[in-house]
């Protein structure tokens, strides 16, 4: 179920996987390309998340990332 209005969806990769305790923490990394849906924008991302893995099959997650926009304002 959709909470709001899709504004970014890309695809891409994760491309590590690190455990950082027994109690269900991981952190994974990756990047992915895709596109600001009303603005039109292509857009490249590299990210980091820390997430908890809840026992009722939830998870709860923060990270940090970087996005660079193709507005061909460099080309």
């Amino acid at each position: 179920m959709a909470l709001g209005k899709l504004l970014y969806e890309g695809t891409g990769k994760q491309i590590t996987l690190r455990i950082l305790d027994v109690d269900g923490s991981i952190e994974a990394s990756g990047n992915d390309t895709g596109k600001f849906k009303d603005a039109g924008l292509n857009c490249t991302d590299f990210w980091t998340v820390r997430v908890k893995l809840e026992f009722d099959g939830t998870d709860i997650g923060e990270g940090n990332g970087m996005m660079f926009v193709d507005d061909g304002a460099n080309k």
